[in-house]
């Protein structure tokens, strides 16, 4: 036996022997040092199931066992070092692949944080060239509720004009505030960039009338969830029909001048005084958090998620209109999904903001903060959102190609921009296709309204894509893809086990989709309350439809 060992086993008796053993020690240290590391990256990306999981340590091992056996054997010792370096190479690509997921899982789900343009601007006449000409002048303001952003914009303000203090104007909305600078009771107006949408609505001359001096950043953590925001019942709804709809019999006080530092908000809400306000007495802004994690684990519970759609590329930070409103109610024991689509002119009440009988566009709430679309959209089906998800043009492309493309079913023979889409199934290539099919209204029966179904039957062939064995194999990939243009208060965690537990099962899901519907008016809006203003008014039937069918899933 010993003679045999002599003739295979690589000896030290030499200066060759002791290279080719350094060499293959270490080749054998590296690569179980990166299969430590390897194994630390899954661990806390936590997507595979614990019989996967065994599987792939004991391929670890046995791949580490014949890095040992071979490196030291004569004869088969150089490809045992290539075995050994090809094992390592795919060890640290896989432990790059897994810190860019668990990196990017944080960027989605960790530190959410609005970045909101403000400007100041001034009509096109005014002698107020740059920032520092506004020392001596009036700024005219409006509270939409942006408290610490709109202080540290006033700040900011400040800064760039050199001054300690400014005399500012307060008004209620942003219609008594360009009327403020049209009729000249202030020099110049400070706000939020994104309102500028709402008032080109109604006032198209507004653009050419104005000019911009100084445009800058806010950054500001998003809150929260408020503990009670669970929607108010159908009789609030009521309230939303044309019949019954009215408008305010006194206009709000509609300015007041004050130092900006000493200031208090004109719009001050008060939930003992509001009809409206959700059951428990919760409402946005409030101090109390909800922790999902202390309701059981996700893939036990049922529970409903609100996706936020953003009309613009790039960036998600800021706060902006919501175009896109779909509630999204999964039941991961039976693996039912129904998507409920609301219009984004559905005119509603935004708990926490509106107050008495004013009402608003669904789509102006998310001015006020993702969570205030959350409130409205639990205010109408009387559910609980225990999660958000915002997205925008460049989250739905780039998911599109992440996953090789969808089929989706089309209500309509249409096209649009280059693109046709027949009625029935249809394969989407390119996420920039998946873009035009999700956007295009015009050219569709309904307008508007098939739009929100046509982004559901989107959303449908997405979940259905990444749900199936090949692409959650690819779930980094995913990750990856998104990383930059997709926030949500989920936690990685809670990502992960959904992932695990699809992993597991392979399950087939069965997703259903609805919408409500109303009736096209002019009314007069909470955000902007001098001008009517195209709204659609529910249609309680409709809402009661979806809510009959949200509740059967969450049972």
């Amino acid at each position: 036996m010993k003679n045999i060992a002599d003739k295979i086993i690589l000896k030290w008796d030499n200066k060759a022997g002791k290279v080719k053993y350094i060499i293959g020690a270490v080749i054998v240290f590296v690569q179980v040092v990166v299969m430590a590391m390897a194994v630390n990256y899954l661990n806390k990306l936590s997507v595979l199931p614990e019989r996967y999981y065994g599987m792939l340590i004991a391929g670890l091992i046995i791949c580490l066992a014949l890095t040992i056996g071979l490196n030291f054997i004569k004869y088969v010792h150089i490809p045992g070092k290539i075995f050994g370096l090809v094992v390592c190479a795919g060890l640290i690509y896989a432990c790059v692949l897994q810190h860019q997921a668990i990196e990017m899982l944080n960027n989605i789900t960790n530190g959410n944080y609005d970045v909101d343009m403000y400007r100041l601007v001034v009509l096109n006449e005014s002698e107020i060239k740059e920032v520092t000409d506004i020392s001596d002048k009036k700024i005219g303001i409006i509270d939409i509720n942006d408290g610490k952003a709109r202080e540290n914009a006033i700040k900011l303000l400040k800064e760039s004009a050199n001054v300690k203090e400014l005399t500012t104007k307060e008004y209620e909305d942003m219609s008594y505030l360009v009327d403020g600078l049209f009729e000249k009771e202030v020099d110049a107006i400070l706000y939020l960039s994104e309102l500028d949408g709402l008032i080109t609505e109604i006032l198209d001359y507004y653009a050419d009338s104005v000019r911009v001096v100084s445009e800058f950043e806010v950054k500001t953590l998003i809150e929260e969830r408020p503990t009670s925001t669970q929607g108010t019942t159908s009789n609030n709804n009521n309230n939303n029909n044309e019949e019954t709809t009215t408008q305010p019999s006194e206009e709000p006080t509609t300015e007041k001048e004050t130092e900006t530092e000493t200031k208090k908000p004109v719009n001050k809400y008060d939930p003992a005084k509001d009809p409206n306000a959700p059951a428990g007495g919760g409402y946005i802004g409030g101090d109390d958090t909800v922790d999902n994690s202390s309701k059981g684990p996700i893939t036990d519970r049922c529970f409903n998620i609100y996706v936020s759609g953003i009309d613009r590329y790039g960036s998600l930070s800021g706060r902006s209109r919501s175009d896109v409103n779909i509630l999204i109610t999964v039941n991961p024991m039976t693996k039912e999904i129904v998507m409920t689509n609301t219009p984004r002119d559905y005119y509603v009440t935004i708990p926490g903001i509106t107050t008495g009988d004013w009402r608003d566009k669904l789509t102006h709430a998310g001015l006020y903060g993702v969570w205030s679309s959350a409130a409205a959209i639990e205010n109408i089906y009387g559910v609980q959102i225990d999660y958000y998800i915002r997205v925008n043009f460049t989250s739905f492309v780039n998911i599109v190609n992440a996953i090789g493309g969808v089929e989706v079913y089309s209500e309509y023979s249409f096209s649009s921009k280059g693109y046709s889409f027949d009625k029935g199934m249809n394969v989407i290539e390119t996420g920039a296709e998946g873009l035009i099919f999700a956007r295009e209204r015009k050219s569709l029966p309904g307008g508007d309204r098939q739009r929100g179904k046509n982004q559901m039957a989107l959303i449908e062939g997405m979940l259905n894509k990444i749900m199936s064995p090949a692409m959650i194999i690819n779930f980094t990939d995913i990750v990856n893809s998104v990383s930059n243009c997709v926030q949500t208060n989920m936690t990685m965690d809670e990502i992960t086990a959904l992932a695990k537990m699809q992993i597991d099962d392979g399950a087939s899901w069965t997703i259903t989709r609805q919408a409500v519907t109303g009736k096209g008016a002019y009314r007069k809006n909470f955000s902007s309350r001098k001008h009517n203003a195209y709204v659609m008014l529910p249609d309680q039937a409709t809402i009661d439809a979806c809510k009959e069918k949200i509740n059967s899933v969450l049972q």
